[in-house]
């Protein structure tokens, strides 16, 4: 299996304002109630394209993205990064951290067996997921894996990231709490708050910026 490191697109806070204003949930959390406030938010909130409401909501998703990049108010970072991304959550009263890496991977087969697929799937989640890939050539909803712990040279880099200063803080109380409401509604648990921190594991930390992640 292969990563490589990738050029992001950035918010810049100078044109985009405050990062808890633009920043949204994973689309799938977002019901029609909660996707009108994320609009009401900012102009430039991520659920434009994340969650388009528009007639076609694809298209319109792709020409938001082109107005932004041309009004800066996303740019391009300078050089291509991995991303170490952390999570610190509480649950029953217990502190915890989740850490992992935002980056391109190559495609494979499944059959070679390095890559398995996600369980449980909806044909209509991946045919809406992938036409908004295909329409914006960005990819707003990053796929998440886990892979195996041990690898030394990858943790002792890791760690060394971890004691930098984050590019990107975020704290998702809101977020975390309506998603705790419906993970209870559907009998499931859910963090009460959020922290999320991001660092660039082969970039230099820039101005106070915001990726263009959930």
């Amino acid at each position: 299996m292969r990563i490589a490191p990738f050029r992001a697109l950035i918010f810049d806070s100078a044109h985009s304002g405050p990062l808890e204003r633009v920043v949204a949930p994973p689309y799938d959390l977002i019901d029609q109630a909660w996707q009108a406030e994320l609009y009401a938010r900012s102009p430039y909130n991520v659920v434009r394209l994340e969650l388009n409401r528009d007639a076609d909501p694809y298209a319109s998703a792709a020409a938001t993205l082109v107005h932004w990049i041309e009004a800066r108010v996303v740019e391009t970072a300078a050089r291509p990064a991995i991303y170490f991304y952390t999570q610190t959550f509480q649950v029953e009263g217990r502190r915890l951290v989740r850490s992992g890496m935002i980056a391109h991977i190559r495609l494979e087969e499944f059959k070679d067996g390095r890559i398995l697929p996600h369980e449980r799937t909806f044909p209509k989640a991946k045919e809406d997921r992938l036409r908004l890939l295909t329409a914006t050539r960005v990819n707003v909803s990053p796929i998440f894996g886990l892979y195996p712990s041990g690898d030394t040279a990858l943790e002792a880099l890791l760690a060394r990231v971890a004691r930098r200063a984050p590019m990107i803080v975020d704290m998702h109380r809101e977020h975390a709490e309506r998603a705790r409401q419906q993970a209870c509604a559907r009998g499931r648990w859910s963090p009460r708050e959020m922290s999320c921190r991001c660092k660039s594991l082969f970039a230099a930390a820039g101005p106070p910026w915001a990726g263009l992640t959930n």
